[in-house]
């Protein structure tokens, strides 16, 4: 082989070195590169989940509360419930604070994998987390699999006011008239005995409730919540928070926000028939008090010259709860209308019925009178 082919030889060996050498170097750049991007991502990642600790906030979604709250039943006490709950939002992680009744949890969830881990804390670390104290937390290799997440609906909102709520109302009164709405209370209830009364009258009615109707409005700072339920037992929930929430047992003693305009689109008739419905409400509540004073004054003064003569005359002659089973046209006559129905116990048809007739004068404001009579 000549001097000139061997030169060239190594040439061609040594272009070939120099290329496999130079991929090579930019393949271990590219790595490097991409090692660099993702280092970057943790970082960045890293710093917002710093921004986040101090962006912990009371839990406002119903969902999440109750997708919370069911691990807890599942997994430490089928019995707990929930009463606040404070979270922060990581890139990945959620993490969740919760108060109940007697003890306090945090719980840690991965978004992606649906891991997660439950944490049993005290009180203090509980207030510590609600004002921001608190990390975004990194999962434990024991973690637990299979986190659900519920869809809670307003329906399902209002079923849960409603069977709570009645709940407290037997088994912790004390709990229960804590969460009436003050104004509502003094009114209504202004001494806790005043409350007891009423719950010991109505305790089948309260213990047999269900949801019967509901409709929602949103305010900037609050949703309300109107149910009625199988009794036509009216609630209004002022709720600023899932579980933080007042409540009225009725729509009469302070009408809801927008009573008055409502009622000036009825015609008298209707106005008359949405009285009645208030009137016989206080009935079956035994709310007296209120019921007493809607009375016509000469009505008054010539039948219940006392509340307790009124008192006796209702708990003898109308039911325990009086349902309308058979009614009848208003009639107009002069300045008072005069409406007859039948009331019952319930719908059974072997259920003792009777004859009631109510006159009533619209008054200004709203406001009415009345008087009734059996035949």
């Amino acid at each position: 082989m000549s001097h000139s082919k061997k030169i060239t030889k190594i040439l061609i060996s040594v272009i070939v070195i120099l290329t496999i050498v130079i991929i090579i170097l930019v393949i271990l750049k590219s790595q490097d590169k991409k090692k660099e991007e993702n280092m970057n991502v943790l970082e960045e990642n890293k710093k917002k989940e710093e921004i986040v600790e101090y962006q912990v906030k009371e839990l406002k979604d119903p969902s999440k509360f109750f997708s919370v709250e069911n691990c807890l039943q599942e997994q430490v006490n089928e019995k707990f419930k929930a009463r606040d709950i404070y979270w922060l939002e990581g890139i990945t992680i959620e993490t969740y604070i919760i108060q109940g009744e007697d003890a306090y949890y945090k719980v840690t969830i991965n978004k992606d994998s649906l891991q997660y881990d439950i944490q049993a804390i005290d009180s203090k670390t509980f207030e510590m987390a609600k004002e921001g104290n608190i990390k975004p937390a990194e999962m434990k290799q024991n973690s637990k699999d299979g986190f659900e997440y519920l869809t809670i609906t307003e329906e399902k909102m209002c079923r849960i006011y409603l069977e709570r709520f009645s709940e407290l109302q037997i088994n912790k009164p004390k709990e229960a008239y804590k969460l009436i709405e003050e104004t509502y209370k003094k009114e209504r209830f202004p001494n806790y005995s005043d409350f007891e009364k009423y719950v010991n009258k109505l305790k089948i009615q309260i213990k047999e409730s269900v949801l019967s109707k509901y409709s929602v409005q949103h305010f900037d700072d609050y949703i309300e919540y109107t149910l009625v339920d199988t009794f036509n037992h009216s609630y209004t929930i002022i709720a600023t928070g899932v579980m933080n929430y007042k409540i009225r047992l009725d729509s009469y003693t302070i009408k809801v926000a927008d009573y008055d305009k409502n009622y000036a689109k009825l015609n008298e008739k209707e106005k008359v028939m949405s009285n009645i419905y208030i009137f016989l409400s206080m009935i079956n509540t035994k709310d007296y008090e209120h019921a007493y004073k809607l009375l016509d004054s000469t009505f008054k003064e010539k039948n219940f010259t006392t509340l307790s003569q009124f008192k006796e005359f209702i708990d003898k002659n109308f039911f325990e709860y009086n349902i309308e089973v058979a009614g009848g046209k208003v009639q107009e006559q002069g300045k008072f209308y005069v409406y007859k129905t039948k009331i019952a116990e319930s719908n059974s048809k072997a259920a003792e019925q009777k004859d009631l007739t109510i006159i009533m004068q619209l008054k200004e404001d709203n406001n009415f009178v009345i008087s009734f009579s059996f035949e």
